[in-house]
């Protein structure tokens, strides 16, 4: 069962508000990243975050690296297991 948090961070309200497909054209990558940063499971690479800020700008938001950061550490400080299923990830991908 997934736990939900109750009050969406500033960073995933934007997201959900400018729309993942059209935030993952502009950033040229797949759609499921930005599913994965909105799960908390991955965060955008610094380069991304920085884009992400200034697309925010334009569209009259704004993000700092804490809110698009702070995200997925609230996240995980709810649910631990998401920093579980990262490090089996992790050693599964280690012993390919």
């Amino acid at each position: 069962m997934r736990r939900r948090i109750p009050n969406r961070s500033k960073f995933e309200q934007f997201l959900r508000r400018y729309g993942v497909a059209r935030m993952a054209a502009q950033l040229q990558i797949d759609e499921s990243a930005i599913y994965h940063w909105l799960r908390g499971v991955t965060r955008p690479k610094p380069e991304f975050a920085v884009i992400i800020q200034r697309i925010a700008r334009e569209e009259g938001s704004s993000l700092t690296l804490d809110d698009i950061y702070g995200h997925a550490r609230k996240l995980r400080a709810a649910d631990p297991s998401i920093a579980t299923n990262i490090e089996r990830r992790k050693q599964a991908y280690a012993a390919r």
